[in-house]
């Protein structure tokens, strides 16, 4: 839900009645070190209503660390999402266009 979960929509969407857990948008890890006091304004909690943040990177370290930061934050959950673009494919894509071209999923499937 990336551009789209931010803490003012997941306000809104928890105010139409109880709902379990809330997600952030990805938070994405790179550049070789982390900001705490970025990561820890990306938990906004709401009251009574858990909170999942979603870690992105492709830095296991990095990561491991980031997660911990918002885990002490007060994040609810932490979803770790491990990125890593296979040496097949020399730009940056999203899964459904790995998907959508034949000679990628070939190429993919043979690495995994």
């Amino acid at each position: 839900m990336e551009g789209v979960t931010n803490a003012a929509v997941r306000e809104v969407l928890a105010s139409y009645g109880p709902v379990g857990l809330v997600c952030t948008e990805f938070v994405r890890i790179s550049g070789g070190r982390i900001s705490r006091s970025y990561l820890a304004r990306q938990v906004e909690k709401l009251p009574g209503v858990p909170l999942s943040v979603q870690v992105m990177g492709n830095d296991p370290e990095l990561m491991a660390e980031a997660g911990l930061v918002v885990a002490r934050a007060g994040a609810d959950v932490v979803d770790l999402n491990r990125v890593q673009i296979p040496d097949c494919i020399k730009q940056p894509v999203v899964a459904a266009e790995v998907l959508r071209r034949e000679s990628w999923r070939g190429s993919v499937a043979r690495r995994a």
